[in-house]
């Protein structure tokens, strides 16, 4: 009863965040039909066309602001440990995870690669360095998620602060160091630390607690230390 009556809440606040975040680009529409009463129909619905499609743009930079100010202002930065599911870290994770989600599935994949994503993970409590650069959406908890200057996560690589284990929610930073390549669609678990420098390959599973000194380049299900990078590269 308690998960059902969360999941309602949860679509309702959803629903008042997106309604909130959808009034800018409507608003837009309406005026550019209004304003051009004296043009042909045609016309007027060629311009509130235009006024949706950039309405559709402010509808997700409106959408960024609300829920950074909500996860502040409800202080749902995660803290690290072992929680039962019935607690209250576990509602403040599916309620932060939840306002992500609206956004990941909305309009996320417009900001990969982009200052705007990075700045939107840091106003969530993610700490970044300079010149980091996020090709996935798929980044979670980055309240507890540590990247240093100048690395790269590849092209939908999944990067999880978390992970169920005996009816507990583990929650464990994930720190990747200076200067790294996270390849594409590899995956990082939970309490993971990468050291500067350090490749990390295409697909590839960094398993939890799992550390990979600095410099190396690691591949693999799971993964391992690739002793010859440069002779495989060939």
């Amino acid at each position: 009863m308690v998960q059902l009556l969360f999941s309602i809440f949860l679509y309702l606040l959803g629903g008042v965040v997106v309604g909130v975040c959808l009034y800018p680009g409507l608003l837009l529409a309406h005026g550019l039909y209004q304003i051009s009463g004296a043009c042909a129909v045609e016309t007027r619905l060629f311009l509130a066309a235009i006024g949706l499609g950039i309405g559709y743009f402010l509808y997700g930079f409106s959408l960024l602001f609300v829920t950074a100010a909500l996860h502040n202002i409800l202080g749902l930065r995660l803290r690290p440990g072992r929680h039962p599911f019935m607690s209250v870290t576990s509602l403040k994770w599916v309620l932060a995870s939840g306002m992500t989600q609206v956004v990941k599935s909305t309009f996320m994949d417009f900001l990969a690669l982009t200052p705007f994503l990075t700045s939107y993970f840091r106003a969530l409590g993610a700490r970044l360095g300079h010149g980091v650069m996020i090709n996935s959406k798929y980044v979670h908890d980055v309240s507890l998620l540590e990247i240093g200057d100048h690395t790269v996560i590849g092209g939908d690589a999944v990067i999880s602060c978390h992970v169920a284990e005996k009816d507990q929610l583990l929650l464990s930073p994930v720190k990747i160091g200076k200067k790294c390549m996270i390849g594409q669609r590899s995956i990082i678990m939970p309490g993971a630390v990468i050291g500067d420098g350090a490749v990390v390959g295409a697909q590839a599973l960094v398993l939890k607690d799992m550390h990979i000194p600095a410099g190396e380049t690691w591949v693999g299900i799971p993964a391992h230390r690739l002793e010859h990078p440069h002779a495989e590269a060939h």
